[in-house]
């Protein structure tokens, strides 16, 4: 990628904190950069009345995965497998395909000190898909 199209991503984008809820209103891309493993979970959520609804938020499945043909996801028991960020290890950009949720957030994956270090080890950046 040429420098200048990094300059645009990089000022284009929303910085995300560990659990901090973001609105969106369509398709995104969250970037993760850093490196060593590290375990993350990224979770949806409706709207309501302006702010993320604490009982909707969920896991981000595969199906949300815009590089990803939804119906590959779901087995023949229409069971959906897979996380949509699961391991990191090193940059990585995860294409989210927006279907009704109004609010994103990126947790660590498990709530002890070791995970929690590994995944604060990484800037995440939150930037409206092409």
């Amino acid at each position: 990628m040429k420098l200048w199209h990094r300059l645009i991503d990089w000022f284009s984008a929303s910085r995300l904190r560990l659990g901090e809820a973001k609105p969106i209103s369509g398709d995104v891309v969250i970037s993760f950069r850093g490196k060593g493993a590290a375990q993350f979970r990224v979770q949806h959520a409706r709207d309501r009345k302006g702010i993320p609804d604490e009982l909707s938020w969920a896991d981000v499945t595969r199906m949300s995965d815009r590089t990803v043909e939804p119906r590959a996801v779901i087995d023949r028991g229409h069971i959906v497998h897979g996380l949509f960020v699961d391991h990191v290890n090193g940059d990585r950009d995860a294409f989210y395909r927006r279907h009704k949720a109004s609010w994103i957030r990126v947790i660590a994956n498990e709530d002890n000190p070791d995970s929690l270090k590994r995944c604060r080890a990484y800037t995440i950046t939150m930037r409206p898909a092409a």
